[in-house]
């Protein structure tokens, strides 16, 4: 696995101090005016704290629509490794504690899961979770299960590549079950409790896979 580069190091940590700057001073001007009374102290930290993580999914849906992630093998010292870290420090930094919590109502974490950059169609869920949101494509009626993940990264000793995950209409995603990166999910298909679908795999229309390593089970 490589180490995250000083230059995504530098402008993670810019891009949240401005933003926590900028969500105090939201949180205070909004709410610290008001008279709240004993619950004054209260409703200006939810407020500065709401306003922090609205405005740093904000930067960050700017950065990434000025600086794309790229797919495909990345090489070491590459633009596109640069992205991905930078990507990776605000998904484990600041996004998964919340994206992974399933203290939060699904239809929460569907808007979540948008506003990361995540195609979801209408009616579509995901209970577990989502790591790579930029590079998820999902069509109608789907769900993602309780405790599964899909991704769409592979690292793999010093390699590094990414590949969109895309899955089309009534698409099932059991729980616990793993979907890895460049899957392609035709519509109605379903992948089994606890199965594993490596890299690249295409699981066509209706089909049902499941088992580890993920094989057709309804030939």
């Amino acid at each position: 696995m490589r180490a995250i580069n000083t230059g995504a190091i530098v402008t993670f940590t810019l891009v949240t101090a401005a933003t926590t700057v900028a969500g105090v001073v939201v949180g205070w001007q909004g709410i610290g005016r008001l008279p709240l009374g004993d619950f004054r102290g209260i409703a200006v930290v939810f407020s500065a704290a709401l306003s922090i993580f609205l405005l740093t999914v904000l930067a960050y849906r700017v950065l990434f629509s000025i600086w794309p992630l790229i797919e495909g093998d990345l090489a070491p010292g590459s633009v596109g490794e640069s992205r991905w870290n930078l990507n990776a420090l605000f998904g484990l930094m600041v996004f998964a504690p919340l994206a992974d919590t399933q203290a939060l109502p699904l239809p929460l974490k569907r808007l979540l899961f948008i506003a990361l950059g995540a195609r979801m169609g209408a009616n579509s869920h995901c209970a577990g979770k989502m790591l790579d949101p930029m590079l998820t494509s999902m069509g109608r009626d789907c769900v993602i299960g309780q405790d599964a993940i899909v991704f769409a990264h592979a690292i793999e000793r010093d390699r590094l590549a990414l590949a969109r995950v895309t899955m089309g209409d009534r698409v099932t995603i059991g729980a616990q079950a793993v979907v890895m990166s460049g899957v392609t999910l035709g519509d109605d298909a379903t992948v089994a409790v606890g199965a594993v679908v490596l890299t690249g795999q295409t699981i066509g229309a209706g089909e049902t896979w499941g088992g580890v390593p993920a094989r057709r089970l309804d030939k």
